[in-house]
């Protein structure tokens, strides 16, 4: 859609082999893992395929010239002979169980390898914190927010503030820049209270009149007005209250034919 909206600016600038590259490359994330999982899944089909054609073929022709010798030779019967082509059969059945279950154990090995993994990622977790103290976290009487020598401990790093005293009055815009995009992210973790590594203070207002909002916007089951209250209990407010609560210019009313809305 970006590049039907843009083709007369993408011909002009003769820029159809970089866009041809730039739409690529989100394809062929997603049809090489595909290609691959294909091949792997055509192998596996002519392993287990194979191997269940080969069986109705094998029995009967390997294990009788092998034996024949002996049954010619007099030194067994031909109920013997019987019984070595059965015996064979038993061994190609037992054997056949792994060729016929190699995707369940597969599978059941892939699973048994995401548990260690998962494992280590929590390891490295609390490594983090091993030898790095904790923030104080308050609760001011006020709306302000203060940061006092604050320090987030990161995986192998450290961030802080460029002032070890910095005080936000309510109503105050403030951008905070960051060479990384994980040190904005764990700073905003570390006002809502979820990454306690580090040192240093942090005061913020009552937990019922603070809301965070993280890029993907988490909307709760319900109606609406409970969503727009937050954590706070839908029937404290009326409405309008509700409304300006969240910020919004209009509240959403019931319109008949002929009415306005507001």
């Amino acid at each position: 859609m970006r590049v039907a909206e843009n083709a007369d600016g993408i011909v002009l600038e003769d820029g159809a082999a970089d866009e041809r590259r730039l739409l690529s490359a989100p394809v062929d994330a997603v049809t090489g893992p595909t290609a691959w999982l294909a091949g792997g899944l055509a192998r596996l089909t002519w392993l287990t395929s194979g191997y269940g054609w080969l069986g109705l073929v094998v029995p009967v022709p390997v294990p009788v010239p092998v034996a024949a010798p002996g049954y010619f030779g007099g030194q067994m019967s031909f109920g013997t002979l019987m019984m070595v082509v059965g015996a064979f059969q038993q061994v190609q059945s037992a054997l056949c169980w792994f060729v016929d279950n190699f995707a369940a154990i597969a599978d059941w090995r892939a699973t048994l390898h995401r548990v260690p993994a998962f494992r280590e990622v929590l390891q490295e977790a609390e490594a983090i914190g091993a030898g790095a103290g904790r923030i104080e976290l308050r609760q001011g009487s006020g709306g302000a927010m203060e940061f006092g020598k604050l320090s987030l401990v990161l995986a192998g790093t450290c961030a802080s503030l460029d002032r070890d005293e910095v005080r936000i009055a309510p109503g105050e815009r403030v951008q905070i820049v960051c060479a990384t995009e994980e040190g904005r992210n764990v700073l905003f973790r570390a006002l809502a209270g979820i990454w306690p590594w580090g040192s240093g203070r942090l005061v913020l207002p009552p937990r019922e009149q603070v809301t965070f909002l993280p890029e993907r916007r988490y909307m709760p089951p319900g109606p609406l007005r409970s969503a727009l209250c937050s954590l706070a209990a839908p029937e404290k407010f009326a409405e309008d209250a509700a409304a300006s609560r969240a910020g919004l210019d209009a509240v959403l009313t019931e319109t008949r034919p002929g009415a306005r809305a507001r």
